[in-house]
């Protein structure tokens, strides 16, 4: 193969190499909004009255929510991505309201100041 060839050969595969890294995100970012993982957090064990029974609460709906906000950390970076941060967000939230105890979401608003935000990706039981 000729210079010029190989040139255009190897020119042609970076640029095809390029639209692939480019339109991948795109393909995955897709499928992960059809399929939006989830968590149950069990806590019948847990006195809801008592201050180390909410902590112990929210430190499995913080595990939790890592969990489901996994697909969204990013990719060699320490730094957590805007995504990441309100999924974390969003899932601690929802789980907080969704066992709609005054204390737990006492506790919530002292540790996040954005408490108050929407979100369900990780539901609670009492069973």
């Amino acid at each position: 193969m000729s210079s010029p060839r190989l040139f255009a050969s190897v020119i042609g595969l970076s640029a095809l190499a390029c639209a692939l890294v480019l339109i991948a995100p795109r393909a995955a970012q897709a499928q992960s909004a059809t399929a939006v993982p989830t968590a149950t957090v069990r806590y019948a064990d847990l006195d809801l009255n008592s201050r180390n029974g909410v902590k112990q609460l929210y430190r499995r709906i913080q595990i939790a929510a890592i969990e489901v906000c996994r697909a969204s950390e990013p990719r060699g970076s320490l730094l957590a991505s805007e995504a990441h941060q309100a999924c974390l967000h969003n899932a601690i939230g929802g789980a907080v309201r969704s066992v709609d105890s005054p204390t737990l979401t006492r506790y919530y608003g002292e540790r996040d100041p954005r408490a108050g935000g929407a979100g369900w990706l990780v539901s609670t039981t009492g069973r």
